[in-house]
């Protein structure tokens, strides 16, 4: 029988929900490989942020940073900023938000990703204040 690893060598992670648990913050770093060689790190995304968001039922919002994620080309990781359409159960969750934080290096690339979906719920940041703002804001008119 063959072990099955959750772990990347090339990609760390970090998830944490914020003290109401309305929104997950899920931070990657590393290097992504390019092209069919990412899709282990994609899945690897992927599924750690679906284990986390299956965690806790009250989360409204993603944060996805990628920030520190060296990133030109890989479709895989379109699960993860795509997240609610992949998993998305009935209409509200599919309406949820992810909020993509890049950096100045790999923005075009993800950018370029994102347009591969017509998904008008996934919102490109460049800073994590931002992100942050934006999904308090939503999941106050969520709760409304």
């Amino acid at each position: 029988m063959e072990k099955i690893k959750f772990t990347s060598q090339i990609i760390k992670s970090s998830i944490s929900v914020d003290s109401e648990r309305t929104y997950l913050y899920a931070k990657f770093e590393g290097e992504y490989p390019v092209g069919s060689l990412g899709n282990g790190e994609g899945m690897f995304i992927f599924s750690k942020i679906s284990a986390a968001y299956f965690l806790f039922d009250t989360i409204v919002n993603i944060i996805v940073d990628l920030s520190d994620l060296e990133y030109k080309k890989g479709n895989t990781l379109l699960k993860a900023i795509n997240f609610f359409e992949e998993i998305g159960r009935d209409l509200e969750e599919k309406d949820k938000k992810v909020i993509v934080i890049s950096s100045s290096s790999n923005y075009e690339s993800i950018k370029s990703l994102k347009g591969m979906t017509k998904n008008k719920n996934i919102i490109l940041e460049s800073d994590l204040n931002t992100a942050i703002l934006i999904a308090k804001k939503d999941i106050e008119e969520f709760f409304k």
